[in-house]
């Protein structure tokens, strides 16, 4: 499936999908976004217009704004500057997807690139990208490019996330909790971003409470299960479950697989402690906003400590074993 720029993203038919926005050049430059190949799994966000489309009723910010929300919640990021067609006067070719290349690579996006081989400037590119781990693969055509796609997508093993207090849309939170935004909208689209940089279509996400609003759960990676926090339990958010692929309104207990370390996954940390006293494990948790990270009994994987994404169960055991050690901070609890 491919969604043209400006078309609505119809928010149900890329759940779970590998979403891909496909980055390159438009004025001078032959209309490859539409001739991509059906992928069952795969969602395609071309930027660029249909040719038969009116060029009166073409809005600039309108452009920008889909474009933007696009790569943000796009899963890879595939950049293909192909040879030049003609010259455009007072534009040098590819100046907006150079910018955008350097942006998304910095924010931690999935990224394959290709270029073909006279472009100027490709050996710096070659150089530069060689640095980044999120840089998928380099390549001097399309085909390539999609192989390595293909490849990146058929090697995924599902995965186990956690996070927290992401807030959705709340002011309140914004505030309070002294996030560094500047806007709403800038806050809820770096979290959908984190969030799909990491977590993959097939992965698992428990979500430990206060989600905020839903709106974004459909952008979202991987399937989300979701674990009442003081929010949903006392109605301040309306919850539609079924937009989650699991809702829990108690605590639940789930065991790490290679290690059988119990863990119980709930909103509030006190409540997480008494578990974990009783039983012996670890307690998962959220509430107290990155006030601090690693207790004696468990772990804060709420978004305020964990750069506004989530958290990976390899991480979670890592810390789980500094905790045996010895290695938590003091007793704070609320």
């Amino acid at each position: 499936m491919i969604i043209k720029c400006t078309n609505s993203i119809e928010v149900n038919s890329i759940k779970n999908k590998w979403k891909v926005f496909l980055a390159g050049p438009i004025q001078g430059a032959p209309e490859w976004q539409f001739e991509m190949p059906e992928y069952d799994n795969v969602v395609w966000f071309s930027p660029r217009r249909p040719s038969t489309l009116d060029k009166s009723t073409f809005n600039y910010n309108e452009q920008v704004e889909w474009e933007t929300k696009a790569l943000l919640s796009s899963n890879v990021v595939l950049f293909w500057i192909p040879k030049q067609l003609e010259t455009v006067e007072g534009r040098s070719y590819a100046q907006t997807t150079r910018y955008e290349l350097g942006e998304y690579i910095a924010r931690g996006k999935k990224v394959i690139i290709g270029v073909y081989d006279e472009f100027p400037g490709r050996r710096y590119l070659e150089y530069k990208a060689a640095n980044y781990s999120n840089v998928l693969g380099i390549y001097n055509n399309l085909n390539d490019c999609l192989d390595c796609l293909q490849n990146y997508i058929n090697a995924d093993m599902p995965n186990v996330w956690f996070t927290s207090d992401t807030h959705f849309s709340s002011e309140r939170t914004l505030e309070l909790s002294k996030r560094p935004f500047g806007s709403i909208k800038e806050m809820d689209w770096t979290m959908i971003s984190n969030w799909n940089n990491v977590v993959k279509p097939n992965d698992i996400v428990f979500h430990l409470g206060d989600f905020g609003e839903t709106w974004p759960v459909p952008y979202l990676s991987g399937l989300i299960q979701l674990v009442y926090g003081n929010y949903e339990r006392d109605g301040k958010m309306d919850i539609n479950p079924s937009l989650f692929d699991k809702v829990n309104e108690k605590p639940i207990k789930i065991t790490h697989r290679e290690t059988k370390t119990p863990l119980v996954l709930c909103h509030e940390p006190l409540t997480g402690k008494k578990w974990a006293i009783k039983n012996g494990g670890f307690c998962l948790f959220g509430h107290i906003h990155g006030r601090q990270k690693v207790k004696e009994f468990g772990i804060d994987v709420g978004v305020d400590g964990n750069n506004f994404t989530p958290i990976n169960i390899n991480d979670i055991m890592f810390l789980i074993n500094a905790i045996k050690k010895g290695y938590y901070d003091g007793e704070v609890w609320s």
